[in-house]
């Protein structure tokens, strides 16, 4: 009898080896992965711009995409149409998500269809030695946004909006 309690003592001490084993092993994974996360977070320098469009409580944001390199990726163009105006950001309509070809710069209004609601235009310079513009033309209406026109390798003192609009109109004919 004496002996049997020995062997269930050991292995209930060994199983409580293993479980405590286990448990630490699951905390040290656990704080690595947070630890990653931490680390990715402060490498993100997400850039965004939000502005009101012109004559409206409309608001349209653009952000470069999370922890990709500043000088090329992504962008997405987001559509707020508040219910309530102290709450810009309560009512997204629609959004895009389009390349990049460096750092987004500005984000302008202009009507770029004449049909007298103001368009945006977003516009990203390359981080090369010429620091040429990359301007996309997008149609905001209540409903969404719809991508209508892009143009790249302008000169970095070139003017987006007269750019865009000279490029579409070359296009329809």
């Amino acid at each position: 009898m004496n002996e049997s309690r020995r062997t269930v003592l050991a292995v209930l001490t060994g199983s409580l080896f293993v479980v405590c084993a286990v448990i630490l092993a699951g905390v040290a994974a656990i704080g690595q992965q947070d630890k990653a996360s931490a680390e990715e977070n402060s490498m993100s320098t997400v850039k965004a711009i939000a502005e009101t469009m012109p004559g409206t409580d409309w608001r349209v944001t653009v952000s470069e995409g999370p922890r990709e390199p500043a000088s090329i990726g992504s962008y997405a163009l987001r559509l707020y149409v508040p219910f309530d105006p102290e709450w810009p950001f309560d009512n997204y309509v629609d959004g895009e998500v389009r390349v990049r070809d460096g750092s987004l710069t500005k984000l302008l209004f202009s009507d770029l269809n004449d049909d007298k609601t103001m368009d945006a235009i977003v516009v990203a310079q390359s981080a090369g030695s010429g620091g040429y513009l990359q301007v996309d033309g997008f149609l905001l209406n209540k409903e969404g946004i719809t991508f209508a026109h892009s143009v790249d390798g302008l000169a970095s003192d070139a003017d987006p909006v007269a750019s865009l609009k000279a490029d579409m109109e070359k296009s329809e004919e």
